[in-house]
């Protein structure tokens, strides 16, 4: 479509548009307008047409009065003188009133006089029964209220609708007794609605409620006026509107409704005047059309076409050289100049490209890389690098050869899949991996990545293959001394782990005969120092072996944390007066610093205390006289609320070089702080590692001879992702047999004597075949179980145990050099003790099964 038509076609929607929103709006005002005028007209009608209704009523109300205050009609009410009725009820007389009936009705319901009257025969009828039927002092029509005297209204008959005026008949001009009552009607028929309205302006129709048949529009009108609305006006066509009224009878029950219809005059003149406007309307609007048109033309469209024309010639010559050429200062002169503008940016542009092409050229050819430029597979460009990758002398020789002869077959697929997502999504594809063949058949391993480019006009895909078989090589070699070093390091677990059991069984009966002997020995005071020493002794070794696994532990990934809350004061209080000694011993001042309120954290209960334990041994050990001290306080970190503990003494001190090393394990200051102040050099390591573990940090700020300064930051609630809270253990029945199972003589000598003196019952057993034998016979309370045993170890039976009905409620109390707690309660285990064993710990979880609590 050419930009005349467009404009034409524009400018004509326009004006249309226009045209039609401005007849909406006039056709909405006006005929809202001309509509109200009617819809008022057809409610003055309704009210002309009910006052004539009710002067009528008016008149024959007084037509009742004047004979019912006449003293013949009370005298006649009382005595029925006949000669009234011959005198005054002739049917001229009647006749005169222009009444169609007449009923003189006594005080007591008796009829002394009713007649219906004939108007165009002019001659009496009989009374219609529907008229008898109201003669009561209870009917509406004779129940007059307090210094009530008249009653007017209509009442609806068989024989048409009458016009009603009901009046009490006294004497004395209306201030005599009451002897009846007269009851005058006319029915309103259609003579007598021409002497009400002026039919020429309107039509008046009646519809009789106790009448089932009804037009549409009647009974569209009865329910509108239902709604307690006193007039309902609709339209019944084009030329014709009606309103409706609804009438109630004497006993205020809905009877007639009237229809006064009259023609639409208003209407019409309000839609002539519209369509007049309308027609003006559209008679401007093509005039508008067609100067703006002439206009546009001469001003706009004919100055384009020529700008068309020479920007069509700048394209067929291709020339950007060419310089077009319009007059004035207008926005198209200024798109002319623009337009030569761009022309020079492009010549510019275009000479830019050719050297921007060159380099690119160049330094494709210089790429290591085989760069290849392919559509559907088949090669369009190579560099240099590509060909030699390939086994190739030139790239020409590549050229149009598909790029699945230098692929391996089994990724034929995968790369015809990749380059038709590519063609499709037009999005890049990160690197894929797979192998390719040389022309001389070697296969190597290859990595590309592919982007979708515009090759000589057409859609190509740009592939990036690099060769990448060395360094899989060495991946491969460094993956094998991965594996090499994981078994390396597992066996030293496996070894520590094994050494550990080793070490602590003998512990364990030199630390627990050493407590024995000390406690036997009252007697001979002289031994309890040599004693005293081998305790401590064997306690000083638990501690490094504990240090050695924990380590161990630490580093194979198999320290689990057993979380709780608890508060910070009560803790590191406790650390404190159990440090005390140590730190006098050295003559040093403990301070400790810290709020009682400063609430609870979540954590390793354990492992928090033994971290303050380990930095607070280290202040003891390398200050003499001078002072530790244990600020404490809650802050934030990282948007988490965290407790920081600063540990700070004013001991030896460390160089630089040694704080390089401090977290290093196996190392110390150098060799003689080592034969000085003894000790792993595993302290800080595991402090540090519990730190980590628990998502919290440790740091450290150090000053030759000045002191040390230890940071730990600790969240308040533990950020660790393994560790699992322990579980709580329903206290069952106490119990006061125990079946000890143990392969080593020693351990179960120690813990019989112990446990006997305690006040347990004691069954002993060597081997995990006679602990099952046992546990069947005797039924005991409670079994402390060994795991590491000969033959059948301490799981198997545990599984046995539990297996059987007899002994599967019995607790079982796991000892152990390992922790591998989960394992344990998953088959069932009541509770756990590590080996070497802490007898007051032993007794603390025994005591829950005993039966008698109070022992």
């Amino acid at each position: 479509m050419t930009l005349h038509k467009k404009t034409l076609l524009i400018i004509g929607l326009t004006i249309a548009g226009l045209v039609a929103a401005l007849y909406m709006v006039l056709s909405s005002i006006l005929l809202d307008s001309y509509s109200q005028i009617e819809r008022q007209e057809v409610s003055e009608n309704i009210r002309q047409f009910l006052s004539a209704l009710n002067e009528d009523l008016a008149k024959l109300d007084f037509t009742t009065r004047d004979w019912a205050e006449w003293d013949d009609t009370f005298a006649y009410i009382n005595d029925e003188n006949q000669n009234y009725v011959n005198v005054n009820l002739k049917d001229a007389t009647i006749s005169r009133l222009n009444i169609n009936v007449m009923m003189y009705v006594r005080n007591d319901g008796h009829l002394v006089f009713g007649t219906c009257f004939d108007l165009k025969e002019r001659k009496k009828t009989p009374l219609i029964s529907d008229l008898r039927n109201h003669i009561s002092n209870t009917d509406p029509l004779f129940r007059f209220g307090p210094n009530q005297n008249s009653i007017v209204g209509i009442l609806t008959t068989r024989d048409g609708i009458l016009l009603v005026a009901s009046r009490k008949i006294m004497s004395g001009e209306g201030n005599g007794p009451v002897a009846g009552t007269l009851v005058f009607g006319r029915y309103l028929d259609d003579q007598r609605l021409d002497s009400l309205v002026p039919r020429a302006h309107f039509d008046v129709t009646v519809n009789r409620l106790d009448q089932s048949e009804r037009s549409d529009d009647f009974k569209e009108a009865l329910k509108a006026l239902s709604a307690r609305r006193s007039i309902h006006i609709r339209p019944i066509n084009e030329d014709i509107i009606a309103g409706y009224s609804l009438m109630r009878d004497i006993s205020g029950k809905p009877s007639l409704i009237w229809r006064i219809a009259s023609k639409r005059t208003v209407y019409q003149m309000g839609r002539d005047s519209l369509h007049f406007v309308f027609l003006s309307l559209v008679l401007l609007c093509l005039m508008f059309c067609l100067v703006t048109l002439l206009l546009m033309n001469n001003q706009v469209l004919s100055r384009l076409e020529r700008l068309n024309r020479d920007v069509s010639r700048v394209t067929i010559s291709n020339d950007s050289g060419i310089q077009l050429r319009m007059e004035g200062s207008d926005e198209l002169s200024q798109l002319a100049r623009n337009i030569n503008l761009m022309l020079a940016s492009l010549e510019r542009s275009h000479h830019e490209q050719l050297a921007s092409e060159q380099r690119y050229r160049a330094l494709v050819d210089l790429s290591p890389d085989t760069i290849v430029v392919h559509l559907n597979e088949i090669i369009l460009f190579i560099n240099s690098g590509g060909a030699s990758l390939l086994g190739a002398e030139q790239p020409d020789t590549l050229i149009g050869r598909s790029l699945l002869e230098f692929t391996q077959p089994e990724y034929h697929q995968t790369f015809l899949e990749q380059s038709r997502l590519i063609r499709e999504e037009d999005e890049p594809l990160s690197f894929a991996e797979g192998k390719m063949i040389r022309l001389d058949g070697t296969i190597m391993d290859v990595e590309w990545e592919s982007v979708p480019i515009t090759y000589v006009g057409q859609a190509a895909i740009q592939t990036i293959i690099r060769d990448v078989t060395e360094r899989r090589r060495i991946a491969e070699e460094f993956r094998q001394a991965k594996l090499t070093a994981e078994a390396a390091n597992h066996a030293k677990s496996q070894f520590l782990a094994n050494m550990s059991h080793e070490l602590r069984t003998p512990l364990n009966a030199i630390i627990g005969y050493s407590e024995i002997l000390q406690e036997d020995c009252i007697d001979r005071p002289e031994l309890v120092p040599d004693l005293q020493k081998i305790h401590a002794a064997g306690r000083h070794l638990l501690t490094l072996i504990n240090d050695i696994l924990d380590l161990s532990k630490i580093e194979a990934g198999k320290m689990e944390l057993l979380l709780e809350e608890f508060n910070v004061y009560p803790m590191i209080q406790e650390v404190a007066m159990t440090i005390r000694p140590l730190a006098e011993s050295n003559g040093n001042v403990l301070k400790l610093e810290c709020a009682q309120d400063i609430g609870k954290m979540y954590a390793d209960l354990t492992r928090t205390r033994q971290i303050f334990f380990n930095l607070l041994s280290n202040a003891s050990k390398f200050t003499q006289n001078g002072t530790i001290t244990i600020a404490v306080s809650r802050i934030p970190v990282d948007g988490l609320e965290s407790i920081q503990f600063l540990l700070m003494d004013t001991g030896i001190g460390m160089t630089p070089e040694q704080l390089e090393r401090v977290f290093q394990p196996f190392t110390q200051a150098d060799a003689s702080t080592t034969r000085k102040y003894g000790g792993t050099g595993l302290g800080l390591v595991i402090s540090k590692r519990f730190c980590e573990m628990m998502g919290g940090t440790i740091s450290v700020e150090s000053e030759q001879s000045k002191g040390s300064r230890f940071i730990v930051r600790l969240p308040a609630v533990s950020l660790t992702t393994t560790a699992t809270r322990p579980a709580l253990q329903l206290l069952p029945e106490g119990a006061t047999t125990v079946l000890v199972i143990d392969d080593d003589a020693s351990v179960r000598d120690l813990l019989e004597r112990f446990l006997n003196r305690e006040g347990f019952h004691v069954l002993t057993a060597s081997s995990g075949e006679d602990g099952i034998r046992i546990a069947h016979e005797k039924l005991p309370d409670v079994i402390t179980l060994d795991v590491m045993m000969p033959v059948m170890d301490g799981w198997a039976v545990l599984a046995k145990l539990k297996k059987e009905s007899q002994t599967t409620s019995i607790p079982v109390v796991m000892i152990t050099m390992m922790d591998n707690q989960s394992m344990g309660y998953t088959l069932g285990v009541a509770d756990y003790i590590n080996k070497p064993i802490d007898r007051q710990k032993l007794l603390s979880i025994l005591n829950k099964y005993r039966k008698d609590v109070t022992v």
